[in-house]
């Protein structure tokens, strides 16, 4: 009896927790701030994030958006050279 029981608790959990994740993929991600947005939104948000979590003084801010900076350019070279290699191969 307490062995039916138990598979039955379980089975609801893995039912519950399945609609609760498939609802949740389906709410148009509007609360996602990564959801069709920009590299460079992206970046601000992690460094806007990371300042409040860390509490982060003025120069440690400072050299993080260096280093934001710093990878948004590596992220653009590598954009292009994608674009690039993609008009290669269609050409």
């Amino acid at each position: 009896m307490v062995h039916k029981f138990s598979f039955v608790i379980i089975l609801l959990l893995v039912i519950i927790g399945g609609i609760s994740l498939i609802s949740g993929c389906h709410r148009g991600m509007d609360h996602c701030p990564f959801h069709r947005s920009s590299p460079e939104k992206k970046a601000n948000w992690a460094v806007k994030q990371l300042s409040k979590k860390l509490k982060l003084n003025d120069s440690q801010k400072q050299k993080l958006n260096q280093i934001k900076d710093d990878i948004l350019v590596k992220v653009q070279k590598v954009k292009g050279s994608h674009e690039e290699m993609f008009n290669t191969l269609l050409s």
